[in-house]
């Protein structure tokens, strides 16, 4: 999980390669009216949650090893996911720097989510992370190394 354009899709799609298991972009629950509501920043707890309830709805449904990325933009959510799937998740927080995050955001052709709605987005959704088990990969200029990727795989499961 991690800010929108951060990079974890492309974290992902890694990691799932080097692990050998599924991978699904978080968006992909998105209604229509979701993405609408994000963009106006009209997007609700309950509106998250609902998201949440179709990708947990899935992962049950589905069975075995999948990454799944989403924002999780709060504790809530995070705690959701876990209780609901019953400790049968990892969650791995993808970092970047600001300017490169903004660079990423601004490049994005096609997407939703556009660059001008960050500062927004992080003010009115983003929570700290405490006290959450997770691990963390920083997506840097040189982006991040097998090796770094092999570690958590390697540490987490």
């Amino acid at each position: 999980w991690g800010y929108p354009g951060v990079g974890k899709d492309y974290i992902a799609k890694k990691f799932c390669k080097l692990a050998k298991i599924k991978y699904l972009d978080g968006d992909t629950f998105l209604t229509v009216k979701d993405k609408t509501k994000l963009m106006h920043q009209t997007f609700t707890k309950e509106d998250r949650k609902k998201k949440l309830s179709r990708i947990v709805n899935y992962l049950k449904k589905e069975g075995g090893d999948l990454a799944i990325t989403d924002s999780l933009p709060d504790q809530k959510s995070r705690k959701f996911l876990q209780e609901s799937l019953q400790g049968n998740v990892k969650f791995i927080l993808v970092k970047s720097t600001r300017k490169l995050h903004t660079d990423r955001i601004r490049k994005r052709k096609g997407h939703f989510f556009k660059q001008e709605m960050i500062e927004g987005y992080i003010k009115k959704y983003w929570k700290p992370v405490r006290k959450f088990p997770h691990a963390i990969i920083t997506n840097n200029k040189s982006v991040a190394t097998e090796k770094s990727l092999k570690k958590i795989i390697q540490k987490n499961w």
